[in-house]
């Protein structure tokens, strides 16, 4: 019990910095919206689906820094790398680490092969609807009917970034990225609420605008904590796909302007 007192409470900003990362660990309940036309009554089956998952991830992290934090103790920062490796190990032996590691490595095959599947799909989407001027990523495989370039590109964007990068920082700018898109969201959910009715079936966030009023502040409390380095490089990077979104809204109203006339 004595390694899981606490001795020193962390300061807010260090929670905040923390929290970044840990975020990682709940992104991705996003994507079951992507297969949601082959789902049964979608508009309330997937935001259940997703509550529970989230709840289920809260809970089986909570019980595994508990373990970790029980058995390691004050070592466990030291265990950087495989944390819940070195646990086993303490807990198994040589072949708890093993299995620890295999087990991992299915994981992480398992999150990049759903990552993989349904990440593209958005890419190809873009460029049929013509969101990004890029139309060979809206090309479909003749025998497998599939946006290959599309899966092909994200493949290849996701290797540069992998091998490039130290998985903080890469758990840091993919938390910061759908942080950004999540405080879209809830503002939508504000501006929803007073423009549509809810419909009978339909699942509804309870608490009228408290749910997205609190995760707009918590986002950017979030966000808030990021490095003026890593700040700068996404208000770039949303700077230039915002011009490339304007110049192509200007391309269009000029090529229907000149066809009308």
């Amino acid at each position: 019990m004595n390694n899981l007192q606490i001795d020193i409470m962390p300061s807010i900003s260090r929670i905040g910095e923390t929290s970044l990362i840990l975020f990682f660990a709940f992104i991705g309940g996003e994507t079951g919206l992507i297969v949601g036309g082959e789902v049964i009554n979608p508009k309330r089956t997937i935001p259940k689906a997703i509550f529970i998952s989230i709840t289920a991830v809260v809970i089986i992290y909570i019980l595994i820094q508990t373990i970790s934090q029980g058995v390691l103790g004050s070592n466990l920062p030291n265990f950087k790398a495989s944390p819940l490796a070195e646990t086993a190990k303490v807990v198994f032996g040589p072949f708890g680490f093993v299995l620890l590691i295999v087990g991992a490595a299915i994981s992480m095959f398992g999150t990049v092969s759903g990552s993989i599947l349904n990440s593209p799909r958005v890419l190809y989407a873009l460029a049929r609807d013509k969101v990004i001027p890029i139309k060979a990523l809206s090309k479909i495989h003749k025998s497998f009917a599939t946006p290959y370039v599309s899966i092909i590109t994200y493949a290849s964007i996701s290797f540069i970034l992998s091998v490039t990068g130290s998985f903080e920082k890469l758990a840091v700018i993919a938390s910061s990225s759908m942080l950004i898109l999540y405080f879209g969201v809830a503002l939508s959910v504000i501006k929803l609420r007073k423009s549509l009715k809810t419909q009978p079936g339909e699942f509804k966030i309870p608490g009228g605008l408290l749910v997205p009023v609190i995760s707009i502040a918590i986002i950017l409390y979030f966000l808030s904590n990021l490095s003026i380095q890593e700040m700068t490089a996404t208000l770039v990077f949303i700077g230039i796909l915002s011009l490339i979104y304007i110049l192509i809204k200007m391309i269009k109203k000029n090529v229907s302007n000149n066809r009308n006339s």
